[in-house]
């Protein structure tokens, strides 16, 4: 949530540089945090896999990202 405690859902993720880099870590080590499987098997490299189609100039979409058209993701 912002300072005035709202909640944007879809946009406007605010990560400090050190959460942004775990998060990076998380998904370098295919979802296992620490030992521990926080994602299902798969997920990761499915979620650079389109999921749906794109919207707009947008491109298509995976989990959580948007997917460039100028990058095969297949």
């Amino acid at each position: 949530t912002d300072p005035q405690g709202i909640n944007w859902g879809g946009t406007n993720l605010f990560l400090t540089p050190r959460i942004l880099a775990r998060f990076g870590q998380l998904y370098l080590a295919d979802g296992v945090w620490n030992g521990q499987r926080l994602l299902p098997i798969g997920w990761v490299k499915n979620s650079f896999s389109i999921q749906s189609e794109g919207w707009l100039d947008y491109g298509a979409y995976g989990y959580l990202w948007w997917l460039s058209s100028a990058i095969n993701y297949k």
